[in-house]
């Protein structure tokens, strides 16, 4: 195994959560052999500087609290980053319910606030397709504007 290859992947990850894949992609760009890649990504993996798990948890809470993300957009970008269907669904359990519809309810009432429209069916329409683009069930989003409006 390439010393300095490990050590710039090491400082890569030690920077922030990475998963599996992004380290994948990373070693690609530095031209690595397979071989290589395989080998950094195992000690990477022994010395704890990648984790899947880790990464999905950490991705849930980040994607839900700071950009207020549903269940569906952060599922799409964790299947696309290549995590394991078992641990995406672990991860998203951590959300606790009651948080998911305030934070759904809080987001309807701010959309409500700054969209316009010719009629209240038109604005509606346009807070739903917002919250659909951030990621909300479609049920949930219908049940929401039937208790607010």
């Amino acid at each position: 195994m390439n010393p300095s290859l490990a050590s710039k992947l090491a400082k890569y990850c030690a920077y922030q959560e990475r998963c599996t894949h992004e380290v994948w992609v990373k070693l690609k760009s530095y031209k690595a052999s397979r071989e290589e890649c395989e080998k950094v990504v195992q000690w990477l993996k022994e010395n704890a500087y990648v984790d899947d798990k880790r990464y999905a948890f950490a991705f849930v809470r980040g994607k839900f609290h700071t950009n207020k993300w549903g269940r569906i957009k952060i599922r799409y970008h964790l299947v696309h980053k290549k995590i394991a269907a078992s641990l995406i669904d672990e991860a998203l359990h951590t959300i606790p319910q009651d948080q998911y519809l305030a934070q759904l309810e809080t987001l309807w009432e701010k959309k409500s606030q700054s969209t316009t429209g010719r009629n209240r069916d038109e604005i509606n329409h346009k807070i739903i397709r917002s919250l659909i683009t951030k990621g909300y069930e479609p049920e949930l989003i219908k049940q929401c504007m039937l208790n607010l409006t």
